[in-house]
């Protein structure tokens, strides 16, 4: 292996999450088959006098493999963990000086597995979890007791005896699925409802109407169905409401005229008011010479007003 490969997938310790750090390398020390010298620390015999070759290249290898070994672990902290090993001379050594100062040992590990195994005990799913965020949460915990030292086999996972992780995972992602498809139904229902409500302020209501209309920032919006709209006042008095659709402002003019002699015509009344926004399409010379011939007043709106 060369140093730069060796460099790329070399693991760096900063001082923060020992036990993930410790997995990663371990699987690292493995691969370059140097675990063994830290592991298990044991003195390289002396060689024989009569040594062969073989046995020579063998030893100087055994001997280089400890050194080796404890320099991989330097290189692989920062200049704040190093000063906590610094003085440790094998990598048996200096692994068991980190595993102290940042896992902990005796009673200081036994309370952090007993706080990882109470919070594992009180672990609910939560109505705004999915069961992926749940999923990953149970087996946070589950690692981290495991990285201290206890087994915890699939069989004990939440208060399900007889399940195993795989198969809470499955129950979970199906539970998930019906409460989807509930609320999604809810919604439907929700969403029919207030159509049928909307639907009983029309006094008339051309369903069948198809147009389109455009808003200020440019686009279309599709626009289904016209009718009018009767509302009760305080006075008891209805109030009645002709919409209309347009698809250009320009359109309104026509639009008002075409409006104006509906309106007239069913209530036998005559329009003696307009009450509009200062919108182009109500202010255009052609607009206002109508309303005068026609004896309207034209009320303007404050700019910047409702």
């Amino acid at each position: 292996m060369s140093s730069t490969a060796t460099h790329q997938t070399t693991p760096i310790f900063d001082g923060s999450n020992y036990p993930v750090w410790a997995i990663r390398m371990i699987a690292f020390l493995r691969g370059v088959n140097l675990w063994n010298v830290v592991e298990i620390e044991t003195r390289v015999p002396a060689l024989r006098d009569n040594a062969t070759p073989a046995q020579v290249k063998q030893h100087e290898e055994d001997i280089a493999k400890k050194y080796r070994a404890l320099s991989f672990i330097h290189s692989v902290v920062t200049e704040f963990v190093f000063n906590q090993i610094m003085g440790c001379e094998t990598a048996k050594q200096a692994w068991d000086k980190l595993e102290e100062e940042f896992l902990g040992s005796g009673r200081n590990k036994q309370i952090r597995l007993q706080n990882h195994r109470r919070q594992y005990e009180l672990l609910r799913m939560k109505d705004s979890q999915t069961v992926q965020e749940f999923i990953d949460a149970v087996i946070k915990i589950v690692n981290q007791i495991q990285l201290l030292g206890e087994t915890l086999s699939d069989a004990k996972v939440k208060d399900i005896s007889q399940l195993t992780i795989s198969d809470l995972v499955n129950i979970l992602e199906v539970d998930e699925q019906k409460r989807a498809a509930r609320k999604n139904e809810k919604t439907d229902l929700a969403f029919t409802a207030r159509i049928k409500v909307a639907a009983l302020l029309f006094t008339q209501l051309d369903t069948y109407y198809h147009s389109k209309v455009k808003i200020g920032n440019g686009m279309y919006l599709d626009a289904v169905g016209r009718g009018i709209v009767g509302i009760q006042t305080p006075s008891g008095q209805s109030k009645m409401t002709w919409i209309y659709f347009l698809k250009f402002k320009h359109k309104a003019f026509k639009v008002f005229i075409k409006f104006k002699a509906k309106v007239e015509n069913e209530t036998s009344l005559k329009l003696k008011c307009l009450r509009t926004d200062n919108g182009g399409q109500f202010t255009s010379s052609q607009f206002e010479k109508y309303l005068e011939a026609e004896g309207i007043h034209h009320q303007l709106t404050i700019p910047y007003s409702p």
